[in-house]
């Protein structure tokens, strides 16, 4: 089995895993840090990721894009449509949500 589908079956089984902030627990819950964080890390790709504490409405009251400079350190950005395996990250204009 290659990397690519190490990653790919890995991230299946946390297929259904629940939303929770910080969590890194397979069925128990994840958020979309912590499920990369995990998933890399059992399929072999990148050693485990001690990720300090962020609160849960982090991404409304920042202008930089840090969750991409974050994932930038792990990963390299591809040119053409994604494959099964990659991670796409989308822009969101959050200050948008600051009401």
């Amino acid at each position: 089995m290659n990397q690519r589908q190490r990653v790919i079956a890995e991230a299946e089984t946390w297929l259904r895993t629940p939303y929770h902030h910080m969590g890194r627990i397979r069925d128990g819950g994840t958020d979309c840090l912590m499920l990369l964080a995990e998933v890399y890390e059992a399929a072999g790709v990148i050693r485990h990721v001690d990720v300090p504490f962020y609160p849960p409405d982090w991404n409304l009251h920042r202008d930089a894009e840090r969750y991409l400079q974050g994932l930038m350190r792990y990963a390299r950005e591809i040119d053409g449509p994604p494959q099964r395996g990659d991670v796409a990250v989308l822009a969101v204009a959050s200050r948008m949500a600051r009401s």
